[in-house]
């Protein structure tokens, strides 16, 4: 069996009724039914499709790629080796963690920290994010009052060495 994001449970397709119980034991979820008992996971999609990439040079050296991918219920946030790609497995839980929206749009790193744009249903956001883990540290909402002045999808962000440079996705608009 396993749960969609809206959390139904369904087996081969089909809806599961008749739930006597149930426990989860952090990986796999059991389920005591009609007599029988049986097992199943969390469907967490990820794509290969990027939503963004920024590079970072680290102390000591190392060359990273931040990469955003589509996923559902949330994108992720990827750091990959530059050299070779390959999941840098220190971070996140196996080199990667859930991304702060589910509709992310960019990605750029500067002022040693992650901003990441995302076009969310309740609003265009920017979060600034921990390199380190990966943590949310300030979420700033691009289109609500006070402050807000971003009412049209945010399509990406950059960093130009000083500011933060935002363009809108369907249109010739920067916000910097």
């Amino acid at each position: 069996f396993t749960f969609d994001k809206e959390q139904s449970l369904t087996l081969d397709s089909d809806s599961i009724s008749g739930v006597q119980g149930m426990v989860f034991d952090g990986a796999v979820a059991y389920l005591a039914r009609s007599g029988k008992i049986s097992k199943g996971a969390l469907v967490v999609t990820v794509t290969r499709n990027p939503r963004g990439i920024a590079f970072q040079r680290e102390t000591g050296g190392t060359e990273v790629l931040w990469t955003l991918v589509d996923g559902d219920p949330k994108d992720k946030l990827l750091k990959l080796n530059a050299g070779d790609g390959s999941l840098i497995t220190a971070f996140g839980s196996s080199g990667g963690v859930d991304a702060p929206g589910a509709k992310t749009e960019g990605i750029a790193f500067g002022a040693s920290k992650l901003w990441i744009v995302a076009n969310d249903d309740d609003g265009r956001k920017l979060f600034k994010v921990n390199p380190t883990n990966g943590s949310v540290q300030e979420t700033f909402n691009l289109s609500a009052y006070p402050g807000g002045f971003v009412y049209e999808d945010v399509g990406g962000v950059d960093w130009d060495g000083t500011n933060l440079v935002l363009y809108a996705s369907g249109g010739n608009r920067l916000w910097v």
